[in-house]
C-alpha cells in the first residue's frame, strides 16, 4: 500500500507535465535602461516599466490566444513573462513576436542549515555608536518562507512604521506590525493546474521557521533566554515577509520565477537589503548569454542569476553560496556556487569551515557499515528496510532505459553511476516499482558526494562509494546475471 501511494503522488513526473516557463522578452529592463541613461533617477526607472508592461500586454494577448496561463511577470530586474506551460507549448511559445528566448525554471531549495558566530558583529555596533544604532532606518527583505511577526525576535515598541507602510494587500495585512513591515506571499505562483491537490497555507503565515530563523539571524531584537542571550545582526533594521516557499509536504520547493517575482517586488516596496537563502547549482555563468545557449542575442543564459544581477545595481542582495561544495574531489570544484549566488554583484556567503557531517549508512547482513549520502531528492522519515535488488547486465546494468515492469517492486534498487543522470536512474527505477535507490561508484572509487538533480524524482536516493565488501557481494551475482538479485539481502538506509 505505501508503495502504492509513493507512485501515485509521483505520477506527474511520467507524463506528458504542465511546467513553469519565463518567456524573456526583448529589450533591457527598466533598471538597465534607468542605469545607462539617468542614473539616481527612480522616476525615469518607473516610467521605463511602464513602458515596458505596455509592450508586454501584446504578449499576453498572444498566449491567453493560446489558453496559456500567465502566473506573473517582472519589467524592473527582468524584461520576463512567466508561464506554465507544456515542453511543446514552451517551443512553440518561442516564435512569438517579442520573445528573445524561453527558459524553464527550475526548483530551488532552502540552504540554511546553521549559523556560527564568525562575524566580527560587536565591531560594527561599536563603528555605529552600539547595537542600539545597528541598522536604524533600514529595510532588510527575507525571500523565504515567511515571517512569524509575533516571536519575540521582532517586537520592539520603540520603532515607528515608515511613512507608506506596511506594503501588503487584504488580509496579509494582519501578518505585519512595526517591525514587519511588508507581508507578501507567493504561495499561489506554486500551484499548478493538474498538481496535488492537497490544500496549502496561502497567508505570508511561516509554517516551516526557516524564514524566521532567517530574519532572527538579520534583525532580530536582543532576548534573554535561561542558557543564552540571542540578538539579531542589525536589530533596530525593519523587515519586509516575502514567503515563496510553501508548507512542509506539500511545496517544500520554490522555483525560480517565483524568486524573481518576489525580488522585484521587494526593489518596488522600498527594500534595501533583500536575503537570499535559496539556489541551485549553475548550469550556465552569469553573464553567458544569446548564442551561447541557444537564445537571441543579449538574452540570458540563466535569468535567475541575471536578475539578481540588475536587482544588485539597485539593492544590497545577500545569497548563499550553497551546500554543494564537497562536490569537488578534496576542494571545490566548478558550478558549486549555487546560482543566483554567482551573480556578481550580489553578496555571496558561504561557510569557512565545516564542523559537522551528514553521512548517512547503509547496512545489510554480513556488511560493515557503509557510508552513503543523500541527494537533493525526497528523504525518509526514518530507516527504510527492503530487499536489494541489483540490476543486472542482462537489462541495464545502470538504469540509464526504461526496466522491466515491475521487476523492483518494493525492492532497494542497487544501480552503478555512470552514462546518464542521476535523476534517469532513480525515475526508472521507481517505474520499476523500487522504494529506494542505492547509487554506487564504478569500480576503483569509494568517493561519495551528494547525488544531484533529484529534486523531482519520487523516491530517496543515496550515493556509496564502490566499498570492497559490497563488491564481493554483488559482483558473483552480476556474473549471474540474475534479475533481481537473492532477497536474503535486506538494505537498510538510515538517514542522518
Amino acid at each position: 500500500m505505501a508503495v502504492s501511494l509513493l507512485l501515485l503522488l509521483a505520477g506527474n513526473l511520467f507524463a506528458g507535465r504542465l511546467d513553469r516557463y519565463a518567456l524573456i522578452l526583448e529589450g533591457s529592463p527598466a533598471a538597465r535602461q534607468a542605469s545607462s541613461s539617468k542614473p539616481g533617477q527612480p522616476r525615469f526607472a518607473e516610467d521605463q516599466r511602464q513602458k515596458l508592461i505596455a509592450a508586454q500586454s501584446n504578449v499576453r494577448r498572444a498566449l491567453a490566444d493560446r489558453n496559456i496561463q500567465v502566473t506573473g511577470a517582472v519589467q524592473t530586474i527582468a524584461n520576463a513573462v512567466f508561464v506554465v506551460a507544456s515542453e511543446e507549448q514552451a517551443a512553440a511559445l518561442r516564435t512569438l513576436p517579442g520573445v528573445a528566448g524561453v527558459q524553464l525554471m527550475r526548483p530551488v531549495k532552502r540552504s540554511l542549515n546553521r549559523a556560527i558566530g564568525l562575524m566580527n558583529v560587536a565591531g560594527a555596533w561599536s563603528a555605529l555608536q552600539g547595537e542600539g544604532n545597528a541598522g536604524a532606518g533600514m529595510k532588510i527583505a527575507i525571500l523565504d518562507t515567511g515571517i512569524d511577526q509575533t516571536h519575540p525576535a521582532f517586537q520592539d515598541g520603540s520603532l515607528q512604521m515608515p511613512p507608506g507602510f506596511p506594503k501588503c494587500a487584504g488580509q496579509s495585512c494582519g501578518y505585519t506590525n512595526n517591525k514587519v513591515i511588508a507581508a507578501r506571499s507567493y504561495v499561489q505562483m506554486l500551484v499548478l493546474p493538474g498538481a496535488d491537490s492537497r490544500p496549502d497555507d496561502l497567508s505570508p503565515r511561516d509554517r516551516v521557521g526557516h524564514g524566521t530563523a532567517a530574519a532572527s539571524v538579520a534583525a532580530g531584537v536582543r532576548n534573554s533566554g535561561p542558557a543564552v542571550t540571542i540578538t539579531g545582526v542589525a536589530p533596530k533594521a525593519f523587515l519586509g515577509n516575502y514567503k515563496i516557499f510553501g508548507s512542509p509536504g506539500v511545496n517544500d520547493v520554490t522555483f525560480t520565477d517565483v524568486v524573481i517575482q518576489a525580488l522585484e517586488d521587494a526593489y518596488n516596496d522600498g527594500m534595501d537589503v533583500a536575503s537570499l537563502s535559496l539556489g541551485f547549482p549553475a548550469v550556465w555563468g552569469p553573464l553567458d548569454s544569446g548564442s551561447a545557449c541557444g537564445l537571441d542575442p543579449g538574452a540570458p543564459c540563466d535569468l535567475f542569476s541575471a536578475a539578481v544581477e540588475e536587482a544588485a545595481q539597485l539593492m544590497v542582495v545577500v545569497v548563499s553560496a550553497g551546500n554543494d561544495g564537497d562536490l569537488g574531489n578534496l576542494a571545490p570544484s566548478l558550478n558549486t556556487i549555487h546560482s543566483p549566488g554567482t551573480a556578481p554583484s550580489a553578496i555571496t556567503v558561504g561557510a569557512l569551515y565545516n564542523s559537522h557531517e551528514f553521512f548517512s549508512s547503509v547496512r545489510a547482513p554480513g556488511l560493515d557499515r557503509i557510508n552513503a549520502l543523500f541527494g537533493n531528492g525526497p528523504r525518509p522519515s526514518g530507516s527504510i528496510t527492503a530487499p536489494l535488488r541489483a540490476v543486472s547486465r542482462s537489462e541495464d546494468q545502470k538504469a540509464c532505459t526504461s526496466l522491466q515492469n515491475n521487476s523492483l517492486t518494493g525492492a532497494v534498487a542497487l544501480i552503478e553511476r555512470g552514462d546518464c543522470g542521476f535523476d534517469t536512474k532513480v525515475v526508472n527505477a521507481q517505474k520499476a516499482g523500487a522504494v529506494a535507490v542505492i547509487l554506487h561508484q564504478s569500480q576503483g572509487s569509494n568517493f561519495v558526494f551528494p547525488p544531484t538533480g533529484l529534486i523531482e524524482t519520487g523516491i530517496p536516493a543515496v550515493l556509496i562509494g564502490y566499498d570492497a565488501a559490497t563488491r564481493a557481494v554483488i559482483a558473483g551475482r552480476r556474473r549471474q546475471n540474475v534479475l533481481p538479485a537473492p532477497s536474503w539481502l535486506s538494505t537498510v538506509i538510515v538517514p542522518p
